[in-house]
């Protein structure tokens, strides 16, 4: 829940934070317009947009994994390269 300072400041918690990024809508379900457990179908579509998020999460870092090992490689075949230059 959101905290106020004596300025008027308002500060949200980190676990606020992450709960809003991993799913939005539970956030202002459960925050904003304070419902109730929501009926099957509704837990059945959650269910299903959740495993797509995290589906689309996990490639997402796969591929930032991968990005790095080929800038890594792109350096040190840069590297190798003007070393064996200097050599001529």
């Amino acid at each position: 829940m959101p905290r106020f300072t004596k300025d008027g400041t308002c500060i949200l918690p980190a676990s606020e934070v992450g709960e809003f990024t991993v799913c939005p809508k539970a956030w202002a379900l459960k925050r904003i317009e304070n419902t109730a457990t929501l009926g099957t179908s509704d837990v059945d579509d959650g269910f299903t947009g959740h495993q797509s998020w995290a589906e689309d999460l996990e490639f997402g870092f796969t591929l930032g994994r991968l990005m790095r090992m080929v800038m890594a490689l792109i350096s040190c075949a840069t590297i190798y390269v003007l070393l064996m230059a200097e050599r001529i």
